[in-house]
């Protein structure tokens, strides 16, 4: 993702897999179940920004007692 781009899409990061020869995010989209592996989805995971600005712009739930 170059500097000055958009992101215009989130997804849900649940996870990781280290297993094989690549790292990646698991992650799972808004799209469907027709997207991707059943609604859900890797990205590798890389050093910096990350791929598609998946490191850039990270977002937690606010959490409070009830």
């Amino acid at each position: 993702m170059e500097c000055g781009e958009m992101v215009d899409h989130a997804v849900i990061i649940y996870g990781y897999d280290t297993t094989g020869t690549n790292n990646y995010w698991l992650v799972k989209n808004s799209w469907g179940q027709d997207w991707g592996e059943n609604g859900f989805g890797r990205v590798e995971i890389t050093n910096g920004r990350g791929t598609c600005g998946i490191n850039q712009f990270v977002a937690s739930p606010n959490v409070t007692k009830l």
